[in-house]
């Protein structure tokens, strides 16, 4: 968890309440979740909770742990970077159910983390980093095969954070952290370059006809982190966060396309982000959560569009772990999935 220490943030994530009927008011076709959390050794693994009956499974027994992980389009399998004791990371995949574990890729002394499946379901993207003094790279990987390669023959062109548009046809990910986003064609070989200084990956619209960057951006001594909204087709890049000095962050697309759910808070204040949602062209901006003591974040909408997922992390308490959390965001009803859990995710 220390080598991409300076290439990702991480944030921890949400807030209180509690809810009468929730579990039988639950409609979203998605019955599971699944979460990271600490097994008796204090290392990560992949757990699975039952939303109505609220029982746990544990899925990876990894010896060091697990650093990240991505759920395939069926939601059937789930890709990992599982860590060595070198350090380094290798991939390894699991059935949702816990069967089926298997390596597929062994990356000897090199690092392989932040796994995303293509439309698919037949490649996985990369990065990758063959040593501690190298850039990273993306690499792409043939699930059945196990062929793998560098994305681009360049060495020359480094990057992390792949992510897969929905059809298939582009990959976005971080140039260099001084130098934006790039898109790319994997058809035709078109690039494109959404500028700025992102040090998290891109977020993809439902569409796929924009994504949305979090743009750090340096005013004199100090810094804000505004969203923007990339269009594909025009190339316009816009502002969602505009005029205000606020950082803004984990941006996610309802499945409609309709809103994008993100955390906010002043700059170079101690305190937690608040969850809101704003429309795709940054109106209509109103919060979920009102706790400066909590930090909300990393929401994941349910399929149907009712409900948002998000970690809760109260700042103010000693020895706080975070929790996962469950937010109806018609009524603002919460109820806590479990405790403790992080990077939560659906599951069918």
């Amino acid at each position: 968890m220390k080598k991409m220490a300076s290439l990702l943030l991480v944030g921890l994530v949400l807030c209180c309440g509690g809810c009468a009927g929730m579990r039988t008011a639950m409609d979203t076709g998605q019955s599971r979740i699944l979460y990271v959390a600490a097994d008796e050794k204090a290392h990560h693994q992949l757990f699975v909770v039952a939303l109505e009956e609220g029982d746990t499974e544990q899925l990876t027994r990894e010896p060091f742990g697990v650093w990240d992980y991505a759920v395939s389009p069926d939601g059937d399998r789930i890709a990992y970077a599982a860590l060595r004791r070198d350090g380094g990371s290798d991939l390894w995949m699991v059935e949702s159910d816990g069967r089926g574990r298997h390596q597929l890729l062994a990356c000897q002394e090199a690092d392989c983390i932040e796994p995303d499946w293509s439309p698919d379901g037949a490649r996985i993207a990369y990065t990758r980093r063959d040593n501690v003094l190298d850039l990273p790279r993306i690499w792409w990987l043939d699930v059945v095969t196990g062929e793998t390669e560098p994305f681009f023959q360049d060495d020359q062109e480094v990057g992390f954070g792949a992510r897969w548009s929905p059809d298939g046809q582009w990959l976005s990910y971080v140039s260099r952290p001084d130098s934006g986003v790039r898109v790319y064609n994997v058809d035709d070989g078109r690039s494109r370059l959404i500028p700025g200084r992102a040090e998290v990956p891109a977020v993809w619209s439902p569409q796929g006809d924009g994504l949305l960057v979090a743009d750090v951006q340096f005013r004199g001594e100090s810094f804000v982190i505004h969203l923007l909204r990339a269009d594909l087709e025009n190339e316009q890049l816009t502002d969602l966060s505009g005029d205000l000095e606020v950082e803004d962050g984990s941006p996610a697309w309802s499945p409609d396309g309709a809103w994008i759910a993100f955390n906010r808070k002043p700059p170079r204040v101690s305190m937690g982000k608040q969850l809101g949602l704003m429309r795709p062209d940054g109106s209509e901006v109103h919060f979920l959560t009102n706790d400066v003591e909590v930090h909300h974040g990393v929401p994941a909408w349910s399929p149907d569009g009712r409900y948002l997922l998000f970690q809760r992390y109260p700042l103010s308490e000693p020895d706080a772990r975070p929790g996962i959390w469950l937010l109806e965001t018609e009524t603002g009803t919460l109820r806590e999935v479990v405790m403790p859990g992080s990077r939560p995710a659906w599951l069918p």
